[in-house]
């Protein structure tokens, strides 16, 4: 009986060895998969960066634009061009939060 519980608890351990080597290998291959994935999004990061720059450098001749015409003599257009204002103060704020 006794050499049948050896047996029995030899197989198990060779068991759970298998098992840990799997694991083991599946762990290694996530940990590489997140490597690779937090350097894709990096990556993505600043590119991200850039255009929100670029965005932010073609909406600073608009704000003159629309600064301007808020001078302009017509109430209609004055009222226009303050909204204009505002809105894209607010878009370049918007990027600038990230």
């Amino acid at each position: 009986m006794l050499v049948i519980g050896l047996v029995a608890l030899a197989a198990v351990t060779a068991v759970l060895a298998v098992v840990g080597m799997v694991l083991g290998r599946r762990l290694a291959a996530s940990r590489a998969e997140l490597s690779a994935a937090r350097g894709e999004l990096a990556g993505f990061g600043g590119q991200l960066a850039r255009l929100r720059h670029d965005v932010r450098g073609m909406l600073s001749p608009v704000l003159l634009v629309a600064d301007r015409l808020s001078l302009h003599g017509d109430p209609e257009v004055t009222e226009a061009a303050h909204k204009m204002v505002a809105l894209i103060e607010r878009a370049a704020d918007r990027l600038k939060e990230g």
